[in-house]
């Protein structure tokens, strides 16, 4: 997937918040089993473990974003590209063009009345793989789990898989499985205007490149600091 037409997507995704649900959430797709290595614990948030992950080590570079005032590391030999100030990518650049191996995605909620963070993020990370085309419908109707940890940069972080459903328009047929892990950090303190705002860190819907692991996901997320990046 490319820089620009992930953008687009997400992009999308964000101006039709709820297809997803009303696409998939009232159909009663089954329940199927998860793989042995996830839990479906959702609402578990004592103890907060560790986060680990492929670890960003030796020479590293470092985006920043002054808007929402945040940093991340990412592997030295990698792009990140700023779209937007609420949308980076990170990938390795292939002379005009770059596959993104992780996204990171600033939302805020206004006003919208959220009763708390939970609600707030399980309503737009389920947009991060909610696509509609000619031939099938892609969406993301419920959390199979959630899950807290402590980042090794002393951040709770929100770690959630979806249930990714696949409906083929032409026959009707449809493919459940995993989307995840999506990691939400709470940006509360540097966006005083909203009620709720969140980065999310995730491999983007489509993501082709093998090397864009969940371990190596989680480790790009593990070096998130928020605040105070102007004294550093």
């Amino acid at each position: 997937m490319r820089f620009i037409s992930t953008t687009i997507i997400v992009v999308a995704a964000l101006a039709v918040i709820g297809i997803a649900y009303n696409a998939f959430g009232k159909r009663g797709i089954p329940d199927l089993l998860l793989p042995g290595n996830i839990n479906n614990n959702v609402g578990s948030r004592e103890p907060l473990e560790p986060l680990e992950g492929t670890p960003v080590l030796g020479r590293s570079s470092t985006y920043t974003n002054r808007k929402y005032v945040y940093e991340l590391k990412y592997p030295l030999g990698f792009a990140a590209r700023e779209n937007t100030s609420q949308y980076v990518s990170i990938g390795i650049p292939t002379g005009g063009t770059s596959d993104t191996f992780v996204a990171g995605t600033v939302v805020e909620s206004g006003e919208a009345g959220y009763r708390n963070f939970n609600d707030f993020i399980f309503d737009y990370a389920q947009l991060l793989c909610t696509s509609d085309g000619p031939t099938e419908t892609i969406g993301c109707p419920r959390v199979e789990r959630q899950r807290m940890y402590m980042t090794s940069t002393g951040f709770e972080v929100t770690e959630l898989y979806y249930r990714l459903v696949t409906e083929n328009l032409q026959t009707g047929q449809r493919i459940s499985s995993l989307f995840g892990p999506i990691y939400a950090f709470d940006l509360a303190s540097t966006t005083p205007q909203s009620d709720f705002a969140a980065l999310f860190i995730y491999r983007p819907y489509g993501a082709t490149s093998t090397q864009a692991t969940p371990e190596f996901v989680r480790g790009i997320a593990n070096t998130v600091t928020i605040g105070s990046i102007e004294n550093r």
